[in-house]
Formats: structure tokens, C-alpha cells, sequence
């Protein structure tokens, strides 16, 4: 989903306060709450990743005593 655009910019019946009234920004304003609800779920979800990658690599360096490298698609076996 594509960042949605404020209805605002060139606007010719733009006044001080008329986002109150305003339906073309109220569209807006439901489009980008639906467009940041989705962004949160896809952001929480890479930091849930990446939380478990440094929980493993902590855990690696416990065990061994040294930091180890990680291994990416480029590690194995030399494909890429």
C-alpha cells in the first residue's frame, strides 16, 4: 500500500480549521490511519526478527566465547 496523499496541497477552499469539516481529508485521514495500522504490523514483525537473530548470536557468543559471523544466503555453500 502506497503512502496515501493529503488532499491539502493546492487546495483553493483551504481556510484556517476546515479539517473538521472537510471530506475529501476526512477520506484521507481513514486512508492514512489504515496505511499506518498496516506499517506498525509490518514493522513490529521485522523487529520481532530481529530480535531473535540478536538473542541467537548473543547466545553463540556465550557459548563459544567469541562473537561469531552470520551466516546470510551468501554463507552457504557459496551461492548468492
Amino acid at each position: 500500500m502506497k503512502i496515501p496523499t493529503s488532499p491539502c496541497l493546492d487546495c483553493v477552499e483551504r481556510v484556517v480549521g476546515c479539517h473538521g469539516k472537510c471530506e475529501s481529508y476526512a477520506t484521507f485521514r481513514n486512508e492514512y490511519e489504515a496505511w499506518r495500522t498496516q506499517e506498525r504490523k509490518r514493522i513490529d514483525g521485522e523487529a520481532v526478527y530481529g530480535s531473535f537473530v540478536k538473542k541467537s548470536r548473543d547466545k553463540a557468543i556465550k557459548r563459544t566465547g567469541k562473537r561469531v559471523r552470520a551466516v546470510g544466503i551468501e554463507g552457504r555453500g557459496g551461492r548468492k
